[in-house]
């Protein structure tokens, strides 16, 4: 945490991203850093109400997914394990961690993919590709819901299997590419990989 939001001063005060301000984070991370120290001034306390906040939307939209897909019962209890292992201290979700903020659009992506499977809209398929792109760009490893959704619909989307991935994958890529037009080009590829 101290780290991102120093980061984000940097960025803040005029140091170039990737070059003055180094790290090897997407900008989305940094976006989110940068907009709570406008907020609550990057101080400890308003990082840890961020973080708490998140987790509880996160916890109510993980709900909201497992009663889409599986019924109340298994929302519940969803919703109980992910808000108990949430809170251990192991894991640290107390800190606003990348993994945290970048969940959160993660799930809502999710959620986004089960209104597109019940109404059919391409509309739905490319706000979860969207959220999908905008996980990774907090959390370059955020891809794991986006690539749930596009098994599922390699798996059985049958008529229009090539249109509908299309969607989903060209949406999650604009957040990439406005990233990729907006970094300095020399380091934006090795902060994406690293």
């Amino acid at each position: 945490e101290g780290g991102y939001a120093q980061i984000a001063r940097l960025w803040d005060s005029g140091a170039g991203l990737y070059g003055g301000a180094w790290v090897d984070r997407p900008q989305g991370l940094l976006l989110v850093y940068r907009g709570l120290l406008e907020l609550g001034g990057g101080s400890t306390e308003s990082l840890r109400i961020v973080a708490a906040a998140v987790s509880m939307l996160m916890v109510v939209a993980t709900v909201v997914v497992a009663v889409r897909i599986c019924g109340t019962l298994e929302a519940i209890a969803a919703g109980l394990l992910l808000a108990t292992f949430a809170a251990s201290p192991f894991i640290e979700a107390f800190t606003l961690s990348g993994e945290l903020l970048a969940a959160f659009p993660g799930v809502l992506s999710l959620l986004a993919f089960t209104v597109y499977l019940q109404k059919r809209r391409v509309a739905w398929l490319a706000v979860a590709g969207l959220l999908t792109g905008c996980a990774v760009m907090i959390k370059q490893s955020a891809f794991d819901a986006g690539l749930a959704a596009v098994a599922f619909l390699l798996l059985t989307e049958r008529s229009k299997r090539a249109f509908t991935v299309s969607i989903f994958v060209l949406m999650a890529l604009v957040p990439v590419a406005i990233a990729a037009s907006t970094a300095p080009t020399h380091d934006w590829w090795n902060a994406v990989v690293a």
